[in-house]
């Protein structure tokens, strides 16, 4: 019974800490990702101690059931930890190719529209032999 909870616990405490850098890396305003790098990499860490100790305990549920061969790398936290991870640097490193290539493309394209000064083309008046003019 007590094992049972202990495994819902640190499941739920393994899924929080997970969305704790999903928060970190993406979500955190008026940052860039250069900057949010240090504390994601922080939150990441913290997210692999708990996610390991989760799986040691669904290790020890597991083998408590009689499976003798099962290994913490291969238990759901860890599981859903190392697919987090992936999908997370992933995404991080799209992000910053998006965000270091693509933006700083954009930002020299619309400051380069900025500096060209648009002026109404040159109006030249035409006189006739009447002395009325008229505009070209």
């Amino acid at each position: 019974m007590f094992l049972e909870l202990a495994k819902f616990v640190s499941l739920l405490l393994s899924i929080l800490s997970l969305n704790a850098v999903l928060h970190s890396a993406f979500l955190e305003p008026g940052s860039n990702l250069q900057q949010r790098l240090l504390p994601s990499l922080d939150m990441l860490l913290l997210a692999a101690a708990v996610c390991l100790s989760s799986g040691y305990i669904f290790r020890a549920w597991e083998q408590k059931a009689g499976k003798h061969n099962a290994s913490v790398i291969g238990s759901l936290p860890m599981m859903i930890f190392w697919w987090g991870t992936g999908t997370m640097a992933l995404l991080y490193a799209l992000g910053w190719l998006l965000e270091r290539y693509c933006l700083e493309l954009w930002h020299q394209h619309a400051n380069g529209c900025e500096a060209m000064e648009l002026k109404p083309p040159p109006v030249r008046i035409r006189t006739h032999e009447s002395g009325h003019g008229c505009v070209e």
